[in-house]
């Protein structure tokens, strides 16, 4: 009714256009890329510095005992976390606006 149509030739070559554009901005480093130029340059420069400051910097000092404890203990509370078991029925109920802990969706 008041629309054209297009032939099968006039599609394919319009998809061939549209990919060779996407497929342009991505060389010019647009939407296509994963970083941008910036990310990668302040990756390289963090890069760069992590690896001359050690040789820059004279040793520091052990840290004291105390402190060396405090990933463990972190480490530690998150296994209790994984391993400790949960009630889903508790969990239910309270999903649901409350009620009585019988009636869950498990």
């Amino acid at each position: 009714m008041g629309g054209y149509r297009t032939t099968p030739a006039a599609a394919v070559k319009r998809r061939r256009v549209d990919a060779s554009s996407s497929s342009a901005a991505a060389e010019k480093g647009g939407n296509g890329g994963y970083l941008g130029v910036e990310a990668v340059v302040l990756l390289g420069l963090v890069t760069a510095t992590l690896l001359v400051l050690p040789l820059l910097l004279p040793p520091l000092p052990p840290p004291p005992p105390m402190l060396l404890l405090v990933p463990v203990l972190i480490f530690a509370v998150l296994l209790l976390l994984v391993l400790m078991p949960s009630d889903a029925r508790a969990i239910g109920a309270a999903a649901s606006g409350g009620g009585s802990s019988s009636s869950s969706y498990l």
